[in-house]
């Protein structure tokens, strides 16, 4: 029988499923270990970093919760099976898998000839060309420095990572297993001495973070309100204090480390990404040029609302277009007069 893990999604932790799957977690964790054992505490605050006794490991869980992508416990000896054609099939794989495709479509829309395709050969034209006569945009420039970096091997010889594909998945990790920075320069450190010389790993968190920054897949940092009341941008950019509340925006204004810090993620660039590859771009529109009209709503395009702000939209556009024709033939009759 699996273990029960539904307790984990639980949001008041008051319920007595929850205290419950809180004990059986823990007679889980500490099965075969002796009394005073200090293992991982998987609560909210300690992110499975720091060692705590089993009687601690239950009170923060009831008063922090435990981490809701916590959802194997193989830091608690959950032991994860996986079938030997799986692993063969990861030995496999190619983690450079997508990212020469991508690129080669983002190359596209800048209108760049020659980038090499999905099997390394290059196209027709034999030399790098823009529709702006060689004069490289910011964009196309961009795109240069990412392919030149999917091109290099991440050591001499290195068959599964070039240097892009190790930034983006070791990224990942940081993300999932939730890294700090500091782990992550240790972490790079040690590989670049324990890897061949000539190794493109990056030196730094922060070196790593500007490659990826070129997917246009970073995010904002913006200061915000203690209390939630205002977000220091705009004409609140150079404020001392919250206009509401009135308290100020720094820990220690002499250092002006803020309060708290919303993280935005704009969602244009992202859109764009998704639509720059031909794969992502055909998944985006299959609701408007795949559409099954059965009667079932699979997607939100079925719902009346959807088809009401469609035809909205469509109604805007033709009197925009007839707007753009009268005004033609306003300027033609005032050129013939």
């Amino acid at each position: 029988m699996g273990l029960d893990k539904s307790w984990i999604q639980i949001i008041d932790r008051t319920q007595p499923s929850y205290e419950q799957g809180v004990l059986e977690f823990l007679e889980f964790a500490f099965n075969g270990f002796d009394e005073g054992e200090l293992l991982r505490c998987p609560c909210k605050k300690c992110n499975n970093n720091l060692y705590r006794s089993r009687k601690v490991i239950y009170e923060h869980l009831i008063m922090f919760g435990i981490k809701k992508d916590y959802v194997i416990w193989d830091l608690h000896g959950e032991i994860v099976s996986e079938s030997e054609d799986d692993e063969e099939n990861d030995d496999e794989q190619n983690c450079n898998d997508g990212l020469r495709e991508m690129l080669h479509d983002i190359g596209s829309t800048f209108n760049i000839h020659n980038i090499p395709n999905v099997d390394g050969q290059p196209s027709e034209d034999k030399s790098y060309e823009t529709s702006t006569n060689n004069e490289m945009n910011e964009e196309a420039y961009k795109f240069y420095r990412l392919l030149h970096d999917a091109e290099q091997e991440l050591y001499p010889e290195c068959e599964h990572f070039s240097k892009l594909s190790f930034i983006v998945q070791l990224l990942n990790i940081k993300c999932l297993f939730g890294l700090s920075a500091k782990s992550i320069d240790a972490l790079l450190s040690l590989l670049t001495k324990a890897f061949p010389k000539g190794n493109k790993v990056p030196m730094s968190y922060f070196e790593a973070r500007k490659v990826i920054r070129e997917l246009g897949l970073d995010y904002e940092k913006i200061d915000a309100c203690l209390n939630d009341c205002i977000l220091y941008r705009g004409e609140h950019l150079q404020s001392k204090c919250c206009p509401s509340c009135g308290v100020s925006p720094y820990k220690d204004p002499n250092k002006k480390l803020p309060q708290k810090v919303l993280r935005y993620f704009p969602l244009a660039p992202r859109l764009q990404r998704l639509y720059m590859s031909s794969n992502s771009a055909t998944e985006m529109r299959w609701h408007k040029d795949r559409p099954i009209e059965d009667g079932q709503m699979r997607h939100p395009a079925d719902s009346i609302a959807w088809k009401s702000f469609d035809s909205q939209i469509l109604l805007l556009q033709q009197i925009h277009v007839m707007l753009d024709l009268d005004w033609l033939v306003m300027v033609s009759i005032h050129m013939e007069i």
